[in-house]
């Protein structure tokens, strides 16, 4: 078999396992945001109402960007917000310092990338003492400055 054959088998393949998302509906109504570190506990919660809207209105907002189907963001430095209402789970965000970020999407988890002012910006709505003890970590507290 040629070269070119091989090369068009594999942009097939790639192109077909991932798959690409212009804007994801939004997260929907929450009363609580639980605030950790992707696969790393303890968790924190935010329950107060306004808090809660301004990070759900942040995390919408970003969720309009384009995504593809999940590969791998590799590294535990980062910052997981999930979103509750009641006892029911109904989605999630993960930022990472570089900007990559993950997300709940209409097959599984979705990935993409923001500026990196706009993980500055989620920061700054969840108050400091509540950050997962990765990110308080000096090393990963840099990364995302």
């Amino acid at each position: 078999m040629s070269a070119t054959y091989y090369v068009l088998l594999l942009a097939a393949v790639f192109s077909t396992a991932c798959t690409k998302y212009e804007g994801l509906p939004p997260i929907g109504p929450a009363d609580r945001v639980v605030v950790s570190s992707f696969k790393y506990y303890p968790e924190e919660e935010i329950a107060e109402a306004e808090t809660v809207k301004m990070i759900s209105a942040f995390v919408d907002r970003q969720r309009q960007l384009r995504w593809t189907s999940f590969q791998s963001i590799p590294g535990s430095c980062n910052l997981m917000v999930t979103f509750m209402a009641g006892k029911t789970h109904v989605g999630y965000f993960v930022v990472y310092p570089s900007g990559a970020a993950r997300t709940n999407g209409p097959t599984g988890p979705v990935e993409g990338m923001i500026p990196k002012s706009e993980v500055s910006k989620l920061l700054a709505l969840i108050p400091s003492t509540l950050y997962p003890r990765q990110v308080k970590e000096a090393n990963c507290r840099a990364l995302f400055k």
